[in-house]
């Protein structure tokens, strides 16, 4: 029997009650913080207009803050915190430079966990056409509720996640 745990085979001694053991440890809390810091750093940074010269450690140094994902990208210019640049004077404006807007000069001038929330909230706000939105919006509660109770360092499976967690 095989299954998923944080994106490890485990494979199961086929004996009731004795425990799987991962393929992989989980990662510690200082990978974690590190972790979670740096995605935090790239949207932040992204969001000022840091361009390689600002980032800290600069192009190939292992410490350079990277780009968001394509995805964080246009959840930050759908909610309103960036936007094309509106002085782009190029023919193609599918490669105009993302600039902040005033909403998002507000977001960053709040502290971390307002701004956490806010994009959990705004997440959830964007299903709002979805036909399956409560689905989706209960899905994502439940994990935020699981997720409360979960210590770190220790694995859990996926399989307590719902579909649409699962390929988040």
């Amino acid at each position: 029997m095989h299954s998923k745990k944080n994106g490890g085979d485990i494979k199961s001694e086929g004996k009731e009650g004795k425990k799987e053991k991962p393929s992989r440890d989980p990662p510690t809390r200082k990978e974690l913080d590190a972790y979670t810091q740096s995605s935090w750093d790239s949207v932040l940074h992204f969001l000022v207009g840091s361009d390689d010269n600002d980032r800290k450690g600069g192009k190939g140094d292992k410490n350079a803050i990277e780009e968001p994902s394509d995805a964080m990208v246009n959840f930050l210019t759908r909610i309103g915190l960036t936007q094309d640049d509106p002085d782009y004077k190029g023919s193609d404006r599918s490669r105009a430079p993302h600039v902040i807007t005033s909403k998002g000069y507000e977001f960053m001038l709040r502290d971390s966990n307002a701004q956490v929330w806010m994009f959990v909230l705004q997440y959830l706000n964007a299903h709002a056409h979805n036909e399956m939105k409560d689905s989706i919006r209960m899905e994502a509660l439940s994990f935020l509720i699981c997720l409360g109770s979960c210590r770190v360092g220790e694995g859990y499976h996926t399989s307590v996640l719902g579909k649409n967690n699962k390929s988040a």
